[in-house]
This record gives C-alpha cells, structure tokens and sequence, in this order.
C-alpha cells in the first residue's frame, strides 16, 4: 500500500449585507491539495497476486492544485422585478503526474506524463425577471447576458519519468471567451396550463498560441450557435402535475483541437474539431404530492448529440467522436413520515448507444442502473444520524459490450450534533467494506517483461476500504 501523503487546505469565506430591497454579498474561497496518487492498475497484477486491490505500479504519481476565487452578488427586489448581479475572477493551478501504461510507449523512461494548466478566470452575469402580462395572460419575462473568459497561461503535456520532465509533446497560450445571452417567457393560459419559451445565444472565442515549437496548431477561432426552448406544465389534478420540455444544447470542444492541424506526437497532418457540438434534449414526466407526506417524480428523456469529444491523452490532441443517442428513465421518491425523518431515493435506467453504427456500440463507461437512497434522522438543532445506499449497476467497457466492469453497492452512515452556528459529526465511509472499485477502464498496458505491444487488461481505482473521518463546522 502506498502513503498518499495527501494534505488539503479548504477555506471559504462569506460577507452578507442588506441596504433596503437590495441584498449584497462577497464570497472568498480557497484550495490548496497535495497528493500522492495510486492511479487505476491491471488486473493482472491482482489476479497472480503481485500487488493487493490497494496496490500500485508507479510510486511518483500524484500531483498538487490550487484554486482561489473571489464573487460579489447584488440582488435588487423592486415592486415587479428582480434583478440579479453576479461577478467572479480566480485563478486555478494544476501540475499532475499519471502513469496508465508504464511501458508501452517508451520500453525505457516508461509512459509517466505531466498535465499542466495554469490560469485566470473571470465572468459575469446579469439577470432581470419582471412580471408581465401577454396577449392578456399574466407571466414572467427573464433577459440576462452573461460572459466568461479563460486567461491560460499554459496547458501542457509532458512526457517524465519519475516527476523530472524528458520532452514537451504540447504546451500552448490558450485565450477563451465565452459571452452569452438569454430570455424566456413564462406565461399561465389557465388555471391547468403554464408555459415557458426561451432562447439562447452563445458566442466563442478561441485563440491558440503554441509554446512547444509548433506554430502550425497556433490560430484563432470564432463560433456561435443560437438554442431554443420549450416547455409546459399541465396541472395540477389531484396533487399531480404532467410536464414536459424540450431544447436545445451543447457542449464546446478544447480549444487546442479547434486550431489544430499537426499531431504533436507523429508530426503528421490531424482534423481539427468542431468548436461547438449540438444536441437535442426531450424530457416528458409526472409530479404527484397525492399521498400525503411524500414527493414523486417520473420522467422520460431523450438526448441525441451530433458527436462526442475524444481526447488522446498520448498526443494531447482531440478526435471528433460519433454521434451518439442517450435515453433512460428517473424516478425520484421523498417521504416525510414525520416531522424528524425522512426517507428518499433517486433511481435512474439509460442506455447510451453511438448513432449511425454499422452494428450496435454502446458508449463506454455509460452506467445503465444508478440508485442512490438513503433515511435521514434528526431535527435543525440536536442530535441526527443518516444511511446511505449508492449502486452503479455492470457497465461497457468496450463499444461491443464483450468486457463489463463490475457493479457496486456501498453504504455510508454519519452521526452527528449540531446547533444553530456549529456541527460536530462523525462518518462511516464504505460501512461494510466492500470491494468495489470507483473507476474501470479497458485498454493496452505493458510491465517490465511483457511482449512489447502489451496486454489488454481491466484497470481499476479501488473504492477506499471502511473509513473513519470526522469534522467540526463552525458558523459565523
């Protein structure tokens, strides 16, 4: 077993003022970790009895992060609007070490890598909901704008070997900007149908400067996409209500790929990536308070995304993925049988597939049954107590589903009392210490002595065995 030798500094810090209908606040928060990391290891190891489940390959993985943050929120409550100011800037600081194939790359330095990022972030975002009225219907008008930006003064992958650096693969000056805008209406047609139209704008900036001898993946871009949105609320009928949305979305690539026409690593021409990737969401569902006590609700979704971003972690380059199709069902329960307990679970069934296959490919590492329940003991001062059940069902770990990973259920409990201003409380972390893993993977890896094109094998984090920790919390 390896010493993590983890240490971490948390702080936060809140300053909250009123001055007649406008409410202020400034929030200041700091992290600061250390850690040596076990990373996820072969099974192989496990089976022939070369390292235990809590083992590890490479002794100098690990890393340290800092982030720092300073916001001000302005709430301003006038007689038929709010208007809502929230303005942030910070700075965030990653230096990692990871070692997934030891050596299948290089036979002789071994396969260790550092990811650096180091930057300064900012944004804003200004918000105004007034009440309307709409071809005679009474409703909410909400506009806002909001705007963030990533000063990157590098992000970088470099090939180590025991945390001392042997080569660049990329290091690149990375600006993005990210300025937004948005309204929606809110209407009631009747007293059994209400319903909210929006729309969204968004507009990218990406600006690279390679660091590391590369000019060809230095550039610029700029993208926009425009979203609608729709939704209804039926009800309600005897406590229950039927809703139903529908949108559109995104998800934005790295920047590095956007600009990229040289693969770092082969020196070969490479696709850049599409800065901005669409997707369409549909959710239909019920919410019901019928019987008394509990809270319900079930719904059905439907996601379709144009493509799924790959990232070669080897290159430090991105790879537009297939298009692929999510769909599930949730169901959430929460009961108060009395005042001082409560019983909830949150259960969620999807599969994810990839879209315009030949065959059948399900996503990777896409978890098809998730649940998450637990009853909560306990009253807002005085003595509480909780039990907490989480499971992931079996999941692919390859598109065609021939390697499954395993599924995991694990309890947590945590006892505890508090008052108005403080909490003191203890923690049993994996109660029954159960041999589950937080992560899986299936991929090529090579130890000393093993052919040279390596060996395909499950790697696994294991889930930390029966733990103890407890805490104060102070108010103020």
């Amino acid at each position: 077993m390896l010493e993590e030798d983890a240490e971490r500094i948390n702080g936060f810090l809140k300053y909250y003022w009123e001055s007649g209908v406008n409410r202020y606040s400034l929030t200041g928060m700091i992290y600061r970790g250390e850690w040596t990391s076990t990373d996820q290891i072969p099974s192989r190891l496990v089976r022939n009895g070369t390292i235990d489940r809590l083992g590890f390959v490479d002794p100098t993985v690990g890393g340290d992060s800092d982030r720092y943050s300073l916001s001000f929120d302005w709430l301003h409550e006038g007689d038929d609007s709010t208007t809502e100011v929230n303005a942030y800037v910070g700075r965030y600081a990653l230096d990692l070490y990871s070692n997934f194939t030891y050596f299948l790359s290089d036979p002789v330095n071994g396969d260790q890598f550092n990811q650096v990022d180091d930057r300064i972030f900012a944004g804003l975002r200004v918000a105004n909901t007034r009440d309307n009225e709409l071809f005679g219907r009474e409703g909410k008008f909400n506009v806002g704008l909001q705007s963030h930006h990533d000063f990157i003064d590098e992000v970088g992958l470099h090939q180590t070997a025991a945390r001392r650096r042997i080569a660049t693969v990329r290091s690149d000056e990375v600006y993005e900007m990210n300025v937004s805008t948005f309204a929606s209406q809110e209407l009631i047609l009747n007293d059994w149908l209400k319903i909210n139209t929006g729309v969204r704008a968004d507009l990218y900036h990406f600006d690279v400067t390679s660091l590391s001898g590369l000019p060809a993946n230095s550039g610029n871009d700029t993208a926009a996409m425009v979203n609608p949105k729709f939704g209804a609320v039926f009800g309600p009928w005897n406590d229950t209500e039927l809703f139903f949305n529908w949108g559109g979305g995104f998800h934005s690539n790295d920047a590095r790929g956007v600009t990229l026409s040289v693969d770092p690593a082969t020196g070969l021409p490479a696709p850049s990536v599409t800065p901005l990737v669409r997707q369409w969401g549909t959710e239909v569902g019920a919410r019901t308070e019928l019987l008394e006590g509990v809270t319900s609700s079930l719904s059905l979704w439907h996601l379709e995304s144009e493509s799924e971003l790959l990232y070669v972690g080897d290159a430090g380059t991105n790879e537009p993925g297939p298009a692929t199709e999510r769909y599930g069902i949730e169901w959430a329960v929460y009961w108060h049988p009395s005042d001082w307990i409560q019983i909830d679970s949150e259960l969620a069934v999807s599969e994810a597939r990839f879209r315009n296959e030949p065959v059948d490919r399900f996503v990777e590492n896409a978890v098809p049954i998730a649940l998450s329940a637990g009853i909560t003991a306990g009253r807002e001062t005085g003595p509480y107590g909780s039990l907490r059940a989480r499971y992931f069902s079996s999941r692919p770990l390859t598109a065609d589903e021939s390697v499954m990973s395993r599924d995991s259920l694990v309890f947590n409990a945590r006892a505890g009392y508090r008052r108005e201003n403080w909490d003191v409380y203890v923690e049993l972390l994996n109660l029954f210490d159960t041999n589950a893993n937080d992560i899986e993977y299936y991929y090529e890896s090579r130890l000393a002595g093993e052919p040279a094109a390596g060996i395909p094998d499950t790697h696994f984090h294991p889930m930390e065995p029966f733990t103890i920790r407890s805490g104060v919390t102070w108010y103020w």
